[in-house]
This record gives structure tokens, C-alpha cells and sequence, in this order.
């Protein structure tokens, strides 16, 4: 019967094809034909024809072939090899016309098994140039053309390394591309959409034609497929890139901007029917690549419809086949991974899953998951909303957890990058993520190790110290792989986790970017040099850090305000001083043109002066931004702008409203965080820049947000604790304020006291209102501190000791401030500090921080006379006997000095005072007098316990100044320090003689 059959179906051909009959048994008669194994007898042997001697072993005998379809049947059915269809395309009086030229190059690029050899290759470039001649001389069909075009770039993607035929090729493609364009409107949808992926592929492509394809596709929108639709927008995000996003329109991005519009409304309008995971990949893909802004419908629909697949290959997941699929990906050979593709595993085979309607589908690919959940990244919160985020999360987290052997390198670092973008931190997921990226990371990427990095550190991941290490050992091979983004984003990484990279990684990413600094983008520098300062390294490479302030000076307008806080933080925290960066910044920030530009002080601005910071740039700062700013420049006492300080403040007083009364709510101070309040409070003290309106804002959000806090833990049954019992556990827990923030208050309050023009009456007395204990533990922080003596500093006190003096080290001021060396008795307020390296600058060793010369303010402005040896005048004293003469002449002339200053002090005071004598006043003053405990008493002791009425008396008799006047500010802070210096100046006329100086 079945030989009937086959007589039969042979004599049909032979009425349909008489010429192909003959031509292609005659031409591929030496290709041995596979036997069926059912037959026991062998087949019959044929007779061999005799070859003709011009027409090898290919001849077709006497026979001509004329008709192109016959010439097709045999480059695409009788022809199973490359070699093959150049055999048929050079066959002798062949003439072939445009549509045989497009099947063997469409052919040409199916059947090719392996890299051409240079004499296949060569018979190609033939093909190929007969090709162009009948291109140049004839009018092709629309269908030839995009036939043409896919062989063309397919190949030439294929046949990189041979210049020749890529060459020839690309001029193929480009006359393709012209005659394209004669013929335009007789393009079917898949032609058109094979032609745009040619030219994608091939980067062959001009604005003209890309033009017409995106009008002409526009326009037919509804006649494309789901894969002609997925292949165009795949196409036109190749060749546009992300220039979809540039406010400035081409007549190119406009006629793309069409394309998109239509096919992402045609795609909801069918609500994503028939559309394979791969296709919708795609079209997510090409929207979030072009920076198109498609409608949230679009990316909703979108989002479920692949929700929908994810939750459905789930459910029909079973342990045992997944069991099974894990087992042969661990039992498949590692060696068979091509080196090229970083870790590419073998893709899942074809699954058809059924979705909740009843439709079959092809279960989505590793590369579909990561490249749909990189496009909703890259486009949040533009893309979905949040419901539909959610749900697509959620099911592709499951997914890829059961599926995460499948995951290759680049899948992973997209996945991972995806989910820290959306700040979706899922523990089980980035721990599936870590297992699956370790071993596969020599086969990573630069980017794809940069990513991971970024990824694991955005969403707070600390405890993957193993996966860091391994990503940087693998750096160090490939440092010179990274990009200037990837090196920045790998440090930023480092940084942010808390982990600090090799010193050879370090070393390496230096070194290369030293080199190519103005190719970083603005934020990558930011992030750069803020990666060195936090891991605490930024000294090490001080001159590198120079050549960034150079860079960073150049383009302070285009920097965002992150990254003009970032930049200033970072050098500040390393204490590195660049003052030409930090005076275009500060200048940017106050809105002040450079160029006209007079320093003033615009100290205590009233309502009225502000209004020319109104605009600054300081304005756009958020409250995380104004506070970094304001302590960096504090730190780094940086005082030659001193517009900046009223800059901020007017920018926070604006957006916080009007604060004259201290009236803060609750919620404002809420709005901030403590350690952005003590930071502000803290830079406008150190920086002795007074704003009250702003420093009374600040302490009375400071006490609502303490107060707030003290409550709701009195609330929860906690019982507060002593003062002396104080650490940081319980600060956090009563007040809301770590140690160190309530040493920076601290600092506030004495600076607000004893160093600010006058004080302030108003803010004097909302410190006075302030709960008791919460001052109390503002001062007992200073208690828990663990003094960390230096060698160098032993030497100065076992120095003064034999100069016969008596000392105290780490002596700790009524005031709650602490000084090296105290001499006794301490009544007398005189001290030595040591200033070691770190109260300098890195890279201007002898140049005080803002930090340290803050602190000798208010040790001045407490009544101490302090003597300070830098370490660096220390060190160059050869033997004790120098160091000895030093201590002596360098506290002989401080004495000196302090005495003139005090006298001038005194005689002002007393020029006004007159000297009645009253049995109450000098009963209070031999009571002060008759106090010489030498070694704890302080005379500052005794003036706190008097009441008001007795400091006047006593300053009546002493012939002070008793009149305190309003803009004075605080009466009894005013009394007790004009009575601490007169003590001072008296007790200074015998200390020479004392100390033995």
C-alpha cells in the first residue's frame, strides 16, 4: 500500500516540478540518504551518472533550471548545508533573480553550523557581490528585501572577526536600506519587522529609514502579531537608545514616539492576548530602554498578565519534576559552558503551562524574568502601580527561588538589581540570589559583579561578607574591566555595607581612575569620593581626592543637591581641606554670583534681610542635605562664606514656617531626625554663626521631639535611670539621642551660655524650661567617654611633673568639657592639651579642624587658660631638656597674655562699677576666699550655689559691673562670668611665682 502512496506523490511532483525533479537528483545524488531500519534487504543500488567534466560532481546535466521557484526549492529544501547552497549559487548559466539571492542569504545564515573557514568565506563575499550587482541594477520585491536584510545581519553578527566579509555585507545592508525605501508601502507587517531587526542588528541604519518604518508600522498596527509587534519596538530601542526621554524632539523621535503609542495601546486593547513571555519581555524591554512614558494601563496590564504566567508555572510545578530539572543541571558538564556567554546554563525546555482562562502558554525563560523585572525597575514609579508591583513581585520572587539553578550571570545581576531598585527587600530571595551568584562568578562581568554589589548593599544587607569577598577577589583580575559608574557604584557598595575591599582592589580601582576622572558622571564622583570617606580611607589617597575637588570644582552648577551634600560631607568626615571647592559651593548653594562676590557677616539676619536667600539654591536642599551641609563646613571651618549659614537657615525656617516663639509642634520636629537636629545645632555653634530664630527652632523641635519620646517610653512602664548610669542603650531608649548627638547638644547649650554675643534671653530661657533631665543627661554624656591617652601625652604630663608642677590628667570641667592636662589647683582654670595628628587636617597637617578649634573656644569661654602643643612641634624636640624649656616659655607667655587680656576686661568693668561696703558681701566674699581646697574645689562651684541678689552684691564688692543689661543676655550667666575673670586675673598676678616659671 505504501508503495502505491509513494508512486503516486512521485508523479505529482514530476507534473508540478519536471526540471527540479531532475536538476536536484542529479545535483545532491552523492549525499548518502538515510535507510529505514525497517527494511532487513539493502535498497537497490543506483546507477551513478556521469559527470561532466565542466560541472564536477554538482552538475545538472543537459538540463537548464529557469524558474527562481525551482531555484528556491533547491537552496531551501534539497540544500542541507552551507556548502551546499554555494554549490547551487555557483552553478554554471544560472540566473537568479532577486528572490534566489535573499533565499540562499536567508539560507546562508539558517544552515551555517560553525565560523566560516577564509575559502567558504570567499565564496560567500562572491555570493554576496553578485547579490549588490542585482541590487544596483534591478528593482527588488519588498519581500526580497527583508529577506535579504535578516541573512545579512545575521550573518554579519555571526561573522565578526572576518573584515572582508562584514565589509561587503555592510554595503549590502546599506543598498537594502535604500531600495527600501522606493518600495515602503508594499511591505507586509513581518517584513517590515524583519527588515527594522536587521538593520537593529547590524547598526546599519539611516534616520530617514528608520522614519518611514515607524510611520509606515504605526499605521498598521492592528494587522502585526504579537512577535512582529515585540520585534519592532525590540528593534527601534537598538537604534534609538534611551533618546525617547530627551525633551528635544527629531522628526526620528517623534514618528517613534507615534510607533509606541500605537503599538502599546493596541497591545492593552487586547489586553495582551496570544502574547508569549518572551514577546511581552520584549515590548516591556524596548518601552523602559527608549525611556518611552507608556500609560499606566499599559505597564498594569502588562504586570498581570505575566503575573499571571509566573503564579501558573508555579502551580503546575510539581517537587519531583523540579528535583528532576535541578539534577541535570548539576549533572550537565561545566566544560560545555561557552566561555563567551559568563556563566549561560542550558535553557528549560519547551513547558506549555494553562492559565487561569483555559489558554495554553510557553512557560517563560530565565532571560524573560529578568529582563520584564529590569524594565518595571528602570521605569518605577512611571511604570506600574503599586497593587500590580506588588503581586508581580511576590510571584517573581517565588519563581525564581524554585528556578534560580537556571539563572546565568547577567540574570542574576539584573534580578538582583531590579529588586534593590524597587526597594524590595525579600531575605529568602537574595539568599537564593548569593548561593546561585558564588559559584558562577568567574563568569561574570564587570557590571554584572558591580550590579550585584549595588543590589545587596541598597536593600541593607549585612551579613554576606562571603559573597562580598568573593565579588571583590574576583575584581582584582579585571580592574581595568570597569567602567567609571561600576567602579564607583563597587566602592559605594563596599562602603554603604560596612565591609572595606582589599587593599589591592582599592590600590587597583585608584589607579585606573586617576587616570579618567572626567569621564565619571557628576553623581558618580559624588559617590566615589563619599565611598572613600566612609569607609575611612580617603586619606590614604589624599592626592587623589584633590584631583576629584578638581574636577568637582569645574562643575558645581551641574551637580543635584545630593551630591553637592555628599561631596562636601565626604571631605569633611576625612578631614580633608579644599577650599576652592568648598568656596564654589558654598557660594552655589547661597545663590551668589562668584564673580561679584564681597564677604560679609550677615549674622542674627532680621525677617526682612532673608528674603535675598529666599531663591538660593539652598531651597531645594532636604533637611537630610541642609544638615550635612551645615556640619560639614562647621567641621572643616570653613568661614569664608559666611552667607551659606543664612542660606540654610532662612531654606529651613521657610519650609518649617514661622518659628519667632519657639511654638514647635510635635510634627515638625518629627519631620526631622535627631541626629539631622543635633548636627544643625551643633555646625551654627561651631561655626559661632548666631541665627537665634533659626537656634530656638531647633532646641524647642529638639525638646518636643525628646520630650515626645521620654513620654511614650514613661508610657510603656520604663523607669528612667540615674544620670551616672547612663549609656547608650538607655539614651536611645529615654530620650531619642545617642552619645554622641547629646555631647553635640552639650556643646550647644555651653556655646549658647558662655560664647554667644550676649545670649539670647528668650532662648536662655527655653533652655532654662527644659525638662531637668534631660540637661542632666546632655552633661553626664560626657562621663561615659573612655579617655584615650597617647603616648605623646604621658610624655608632656611626666614633663610638667618634673618641671614640679602637680597635674591631673583627662580632668573633667564642672561644665562638663575635659582637658588633657589640668594643672592644680584647677581652681586657677589652667591647662595643656595635647593636639594630636587627628586634630588636623590630613592633608594640611598643621591646620586645626573646625572640630577642635570649637572646642578651644569653649574652654576659653569657661575661663580656662590652655596651653596647646601640636604634635608636630612635639616631635621635633630632641631630648627632655627641650621639651622641658618648651613647657616653661610657652606657659610663661600664655600667662602673660592671659593677664593683659583680663586686665583690659576688668578695667571696662569696673569703670562704671562704684565700691560700697555691706557686711553681706564681704561675708560672702571671705566665705569664696576661704575656700583652697586645691584639688577638686572649683570657685565656679560656689558661684552656682548664690542666688542672683548675692552675685550682685558680690560684684559690688569687688568692684565689678552689676548692671546687666538686656542685650547682655542671661543675668546670672553674665555675673558669674565677670566674676570668674576677675578671680582669674588676680589669682594669675601670683602663679609665676607659684608654678615656678
Amino acid at each position: 500500500m505504501w508503495i502505491a502512496v509513494l508512486i503516486i506523490v512521485q508523479q505529482v511532483i514530476s507534473l508540478v516540478y519536471p526540471s527540479v525533479t531532475t536538476s536536484s537528483k542529479a545535483l545532491f545524488a552523492h549525499v548518502p540518504r538515510q535507510q529505514s531500519s525497517s527494511s532487513s534487504s539493502p535498497p537497490p543500488q543506483k546507477k551513478k551518472r556521469k559527470k561532466k567534466e565542466l560541472g564536477g560532481k554538482y552538475s545538472t546535466g543537459r538540463e537548464r533550471i529557469k524558474q527562481p521557484k525551482e531555484i528556491n526549492y533547491l537552496l531551501s529544501r534539497d540544500a542541507t548545508t552551507g556548502e551546499e547552497i554555494l554549490a547551487v549559487c555557483e552553478l554554471p548559466k544560472l540566473q537568479m533573480a532577486d528572490s534566489n539571492y535573499a533565499t540562499a542569504l536567508t539560507w546562508l545564515a539558517k544552515r551555517r553550523r560553525r565560523k566560516f573557514d577564509a575559502v567558504t568565506a570567499q565564496r560567500v563575499v562572491t555570493v554576496v557581490e553578485r547579490a549588490i550587482t542585482s541590487l544596483q541594477g534591478g528593482k527588488w520585491s519588498a519581500r526580497s528585501l527583508a529577506n535579504a536584510a535578516w541573512g545579512a545581519a545575521k550573518l554579519h553578527r555571526e561573522e565578526t572577526s572576518n573584515a572582508q566579509l562584514c565589509l561587503i555585507l555592510e554595503n549590502c545592508l546599506t543598498l537594502i536600506g535604500t531600495s527600501a525605501l522606493r518600495v515602503m508601502p508594499d511591505f507586509k507587517p513581518q517584513e517590515l519587522a524583519n527588515l527594522a531587526w536587521a538593520l537593529a542588528t547590524a547598526g546599519i541604519w539611516t534616520e530617514a529609514l528608520v522614519e518611514a518604518i515607524a510611520i509606515y508600522g504605526a499605521n498598521f498596527v492592528s494587522e502585526f502579531r504579537p512577535q512582529e509587534m515585540s520585534n519592532l519596538l525590540w528593534s527601534y530601542a537598538k537604534i534609538i537608545g534611551p533618546n525617547l526621554s530627551i525633551q528635544e524632539e527629531t522628526s526620528l523621535t517623534r514618528s517613534a514616539k507615534i510607533l509606541f503609542a500605537n503599538v502599546t495601546h493596541g497591545c492593552v486593547k487586547q489586553n495582551f492576548k496570544g502574547f508569549k513571555p518572551q514577546e511581552l519581555a520584549n515590548i516591556v524591554w524596548a518601552v523602559a530602554t527608549c525611556g518611552y512614558e507608556a500609560r499606566y494601563d499599559f505597564w498594569d496590564t502588562a504586570a498581570y498578565k505575566m503575573t499571571d504566567n509566573f503564579i501558573a508555572e508555579l502551580n503546575s510545578m510539581t517537587e519531583d519534576t523540579l528535583n528532576r530539572e535541578k539534577k541535570n543541571f548539576v549533572s550537565s558538564p561545566r566544560q560545555q559552558i561557552p566561555q563567551r556567554n559568563y556563566g549561560y546554563r542550558q535553557p528549560r525546555g519547551t513547558n506549555y503551562i494553562q492559565l487561569a482562562d483555559g489558554t495554553q502558554v510557553i512557560s517563560a525563560q530565565t532571560q524573560n524574568i529578568a529582563n520584564f523585572m529590569w524594565a518595571v525597575a528602570k521605569l518605577y514609579p512611571r511604570s506600574c502601580s503599586k497593587k500590580a508591583l506588588l503581586s508581580l513581585l511576590s510571584s517573581a520572587s517565588r519563581l525564581t527561588q524554585r528556578r534560580i539553578h537556571e539563572f546565568n550571570s547577567q540574570e542574576i545581576g539584573n534580578m538582583a538589581w531590579a529588586y534593590a531598585t524597587l526597594k524590595y527587600r525579600d531575605d529568602d530571595f537574595f539568599d537564593s540570589l548569593a548561593k546561585a551568584a558564588t559559584p558562577l562568578l568567574p563568569h561574570f562581568v564587570a557590571q554584572n559583579l558591580a550590579n550585584t554589589l549595588w543590589a545587596f548593599a541598597s536593600v541593607g544587607r549585612k551579613n554576606d561578607a562571603a559573597l562580598f569577598y568573593a565579588v571583590a577577589k574576583q575584581a582584582q583580575g579585571i580592574p581595568d574591566a570597569f567602567k567609571p559608574q561600576e567602579i564607583a557604584n563597587m566602592l559605594w557598595a563596599f562602603a554603604t555595607a560596612g565591609a572595606e575591599p582589599p587593599k589591592q582592589l582599592l590600590n587597583a580601582f585608584v589607579e585606573t581612575s586617576a587616570n579618567r576622572l572626567d569621564t565619571f558622571a557628576d553623581q558618580g564622583l559624588s559617590n566615589l569620593i563619599w565611598a572613600l570617606s566612609a569607609m575611612g580611607v580617603a586619606h590614604r589617597y589624599a592626592p587623589f581626592c584633590a584631583q576629584i575637588a578638581q574636577v568637582l570644582t569645574i562643575r558645581v552648577k551641574h551637580l543635584q543637591p545630593q551630591a553637592l551634600s555628599n561631596v562636601v560631607w565626604a571631605f569633611a568626615n576625612a578631614e580633608l581641606r579644599a577650599d576652592d571647592l568648598f568656596y564654589v559651593i558654598a557660594l552655589e548653594i547661597a545663590g551668589i554670583d562668584p564673580d561679584h562676590y564681597v564677604a560679609t557677616n550677615h549674622s542674627n539676619l532680621k525677617q526682612n534681610q532673608r528674603q535675598r536667600f529666599v531663591s538660593a539654591r539652598a531651597a531645594q536642599l532636604n533637611h537630610q542635605e541642609c544638615s550635612n551641609v551645615a556640619w560639614a563646613y562647621a567641621k572643616n571651618g570653613f568661614d569664608q562664606v559666611p552667607e551659606l549659614y543664612d542660606a540654610l537657615a532662612t531654606a529651613i525656617l521657610a519650609r518649617s514656617g514661622s518659628h519667632q516663639k519657639g511654638d514647635t509642634n510635635l510634627s515638625e520636629a518629627n519631620s526631622w531626625t535627631s541626629q539631622e537636629l543635633a548636627n544643625l545645632a551643633w555646625a551654627y555653634a561651631c561655626a559661632d554663626h548666631v541665627d537665634w530664630a533659626l537656634l530656638r527652632f531647633l532646641w524647642s523641635s529638639i525638646v518636643a521631639r525628646a520630650q515626645a519620646f521620654h513620654n511614650k517610653i514613661i508610657s510603656n512602664n520604663y523607669e528612667l535611670t540615674e544620670p551616672s548610669e547612663i549609656n547608650d542603650e538607655i539614651l536611645c531608649r529615654n530620650w531619642g539621642f545617642n552619645m554622641e548627638e547629646l555631647r553635640q547638644l552639650h556643646q550647644v547649650v555651653l556655646h549658647i551660655r558662655y560664647e554667644a554675643c550676649g545670649g539670647h534671653a528668650a532662648l536662655l530661657s527655653d533652655i532654662a524650661r527644659s525638662p531637668p533631665a534631660f540637661l542632666a543627661q546632655l552633661k553626664a554624656a560626657y562621663r561615659d567617654v573612655d579617655p584615650i591617652q597617647s603616648r605623646s601625652q604621658r610624655s608632656v604630663a611626666r614633663q610638667l611633673k618634673q618641671l614640679g608642677l602637680r597635674v591631673t590628667e583627662e580632668h573633667l570641667t564642672p561644665e562638663g568639657l575635659s582637658v588633657d592636662i589640668a594643672i592644680l589647683p584647677t581652681s586657677r582654670r589652667l591647662g595643656v592639651e595635647f593636639d594630636g595628628p587627628w586634630h588636623f587636617f590630613s592633608n594640611m597637617p598643621e591646620e586645626a579642624t573646625g572640630r577642635t578649634r570649637f572646642k578651644m573656644r569653649l574652654l576659653r569661654a569657661t575661663g580656662w587658660t590652655v596651653l596647646h602643643i601640636p604634635y608636630y612641634e612635639w616631635t621635633n624636640l630632641k631630648d627632655d631638656e627641650a621639651k622641658r624649656d618648651h613647657l616653661r616659655n610657652s606657659l610663661r607667655a600664655l600667662i602673660q597674655n592671659r593677664k593683659q587680656e583680663l586686665s583690659s576686661t576688668l578695667s571696662e568693668q569696673t569703670s562704671s562699677a562704684t565700691k560700697p561696703s555691706h557686711q553681706r558681701s564681704m561675708k560672702i566674699s571671705s566665705s569664696l576666699d576661704d575656700n583652697n581646697e586645691e584639688d577638686d574645689l572649683d570657685r565656679r562651684d560656689a558661684y552656682s550655689s548664690l542666688r542672683v541678689s548675692e552675685l550682685r552684691q558680690l560684684c559690688e564688692a569687688r568692684g565689678i559691673d552689676k548692671v546687666v543689661r538686656r542685650s547682655d543676655g542671661d543675668a546670672r550667666t553674665v555675673l558669674e562670668r565677670r566674676l570668674r575673670e576677675h578671680a582669674a586675673a588676680t589669682s594669675l598676678d601670683s602663679e609665676e611665682d607659684d608654678f615656678g616659671l
